[in-house]
C-alpha cells in the first residue's frame, strides 16, 4: 500500500517532469537552431558588409588614384608651362645682353639694364660700369635705369671711386648718335683717350653676361678681364671652374695670398683690387690694431 500510494503520488510529477524535460529539450533545439540561423544570417550580413566595404574601398581607391593622376597631370602641365616660360625668359635675357654688341639704341640698352636689375644681376646703388680704355687716371662710364621706360637712362662718367664727373641723360626723344656725341664730348673734358663706342657697349654686355653666369658673381659692378669681376660684396675670379671670391672685409689681408695663386692674372687682380678698395673704403678698411 505504501509503494502504491507513493507511485500514485509521484507518478504525475514524474510524467510532468518528463514532459517539461522534453519541452526544454525541444526549446533548446529550437533555440540552437535560431542561434545558428541568426549566426548564419549575421555571417551573411557581415560578409555582405565586408564585400560592400571592400567594393567601396576599391572604388574610393580608384577615385583617389584618378584624382591623383589628374592632379599629377595638372602639376605636370603647370610645371611644363613654368619651365617653358622661364626658358623663354632666360633666352630673351641672353638675347637682350647679346644685342648690346650690335645695337646701340636706347631700347636695346634699356631692355638689357632693366632685365639685369629685375633679376638682381646688378645694383643701381653702384651702377654697372665699363672702364674707358686708355684713360689716365682711370675713368668709367656707368649705366642706370629707374625701372620705367618713360624715364631717361642715366649715363655717368665717374672716377675709380665712383665720384661722378658728368651725367648724360638719354630720354626717349633723343637719338643714340646725339646722346653718344654728348657722352664723347663730356669724356673729352677729362681724358685725351678716344671714345670707343663699340668697346663701351660690348664691355657692358660682357659684364652682364658674367653676372648672369653665376650667383656668386652678383651684383656685378665692374669687369676686369680676363679674370676678375668687382661685386657689391667682394671680388670674384669668374674664369675658374668654381668661382673664387674674396669678400670686402678680407680683401686687404688676402692680397698677398691671392697674388701667389698659380692661375692668377696679376694685372686683372690688381685692377679689381684697386677698384674695390676705392669703391668701398669703409668696408675694406683694416680693423684697428688691438691694444696691448
Amino acid at each position: 500500500m505504501t509503494v502504491g500510494s507513493s507511485m500514485a503520488l509521484f507518478a504525475p510529477f514524474y510524467f510532468l517532469t518528463r514532459s517539461l524535460d522534453h519541452h526544454l529539450d525541444q526549446l533548446e533545439e529550437r533555440t540552437a537552431e535560431q542561434v545558428e540561423q541568426v549566426r548564419a544570417e549575421t555571417a551573411d550580413q557581415v560578409e555582405q558588409v565586408r564585400t560592400e566595404a571592400a567594393e567601396n574601398a576599391t572604388a574610393l581607391t580608384e577615385q583617389v588614384a584618378a584624382l591623383r593622376a589628374d592632379v599629377d597631370q595638372r602639376l605636370s602641365d603647370v610645371n611644363s608651362e613654368v619651365q617653358a616660360r622661364l626658358a623663354a625668359q632666360s633666352e630673351a635675357t641672353g638675347a637682350a645682353f647679346a644685342a648690346l654688341r650690335s645695337d646701340a639704341s636706347r631700347e636695346a640698352v634699356w631692355e638689357a639694364l632693366n632685365r639685369a636689375g629685375r633679376q638682381g644681376l646688378v645694383t643701381y646703388d653702384r651702377p654697372p660700369r665699363v672702364a674707358v680704355r686708355g684713360s689716365s687716371p682711370r675713368l668709367y662710364v656707368s649705366f642706370a635705369v629707374d625701372g620705367a621706360s618713360v624715364l631717361p637712362l642715366r649715363i655717368r662718367i665717374e672716377e675709380i671711386n665712383g665720384r661722378a664727373l658728368a651725367t648724360v641723360f638719354w630720354p626717349e626723344s633723343a637719338s643714340a648718335v646725339d646722346v653718344l656725341v654728348n657722352l664723347g664730348t663730356a669724356l673729352a673734358q677729362h681724358t685725351p683717350a678716344s671714345f670707343d663706342v663699340a668697346a663701351l657697349f660690348s664691355g657692358l654686355a660682357d659684364l652682364l653676361e658674367v653676372a648672369r653666369a653665376d650667383h656668386d658673381q652678383r651684383k656685378a659692378i665692374e669687369l676686369c678681364p680676363p679674370q676678375w669681376v668687382v661685386c657689391d660684396w667682394g671680388v670674384v675670379a669668374y674664369d675658374q671652374p668654381g668661382p673664387y671670391g674674396v669678400n670686402l672685409k678680407a680683401l686687404r689681408h688676402q692680397y698677398e695670398h691671392v697674388s701667389q695663386k698659380p692661375w692668377l692674372d696679376a694685372d686683372a687682380w690688381d685692377r679689381a683690387y684697386e677698384a674695390a678698395l676705392q669703391l668701398f673704403p669703409k668696408e675694406t678698411m683694416r680693423p684697428p690694431a688691438p691694444r696691448r
